[in-house]
């Protein structure tokens, strides 16, 4: 098992600047160590036969599991004290996830935001100092993988 911790503020200028690419849902698998940056987070992959899971601690003592097959993240997940960045974690689907959970009208008790499109399917849920949620693409997901794995 490896463990990578990016803490070095002129790493992190450096990388970024040369690599444009902003990681997330969809994005390259490689994109992961860009997320690790970015969060500032320590970084574990590990290998499950079709799939990996790159688990990213964060600073702040949350998760975000980062699921990649065949070279591409299929699935995120998140446990965090705060509010998640989902505008990094979903990429270019975000704008998708932002247009089909519009919060309910005043007056009508809220749901957490939830999109079930014929692709991307997002659940998000919490309150300050708890929220998770689990974002994934169908058309990617690898054959055979429980959907009760994503944490």
């Amino acid at each position: 098992m490896r463990v990578f911790h990016f803490a070095s503020a002129g790493f992190l200028t450096f990388f970024l600047s040369s690599a444009n690419a902003q990681a997330g849902l969809g994005e390259a698998a490689g994109t992961v160590t860009t997320d690790g940056l970015y969060f500032s987070a320590s970084v574990v992959p590990t290998a499950y036969g079709t799939y990996t899971d790159y688990v990213l601690t964060l600073p702040n003592g949350g998760t975000v599991d980062e699921y990649a097959s065949g070279g591409v993240v299929f699935a995120v997940s998140w446990q965090t004290p705060g509010r998640p960045d989902l505008v990094h974690l979903l990429g270019s689907y975000f704008t998708d996830f932002q247009s089909e959970a519009t919060p309910p009208g005043r007056g009508v008790r809220r749901a957490p935001p939830t999109v079930d499109e014929s692709d991307l399917v997002v659940v998000s849920r919490g309150h300050p100092g708890a929220f998770s949620g689990q974002a994934f693409l169908r058309s990617l997901v690898p054959a055979g993988f429980p959907l009760s794995d994503l944490k």
